[in-house]
């Protein structure tokens, strides 16, 4: 039972630590979508 009940929150422990890095990178994603919309803006409106 006590050797389950460990699996188990390891399990899950691992888990969300995948899930955690997953967002991580999501977000890093998108902040780099971001800055490249934000700087192809600023060249679409610095263009003479």
């Amino acid at each position: 039972m006590i050797t389950n009940r460990i699996l188990l929150v390891v399990a899950n422990l691992s888990l969300a630590s995948s899930t955690l890095k997953l967002e991580v990178y999501t977000l890093k994603g998108l902040g780099l979508r971001y800055k490249f919309l934000v700087r192809f803006l600023e060249v679409v409106i610095n263009r003479p």
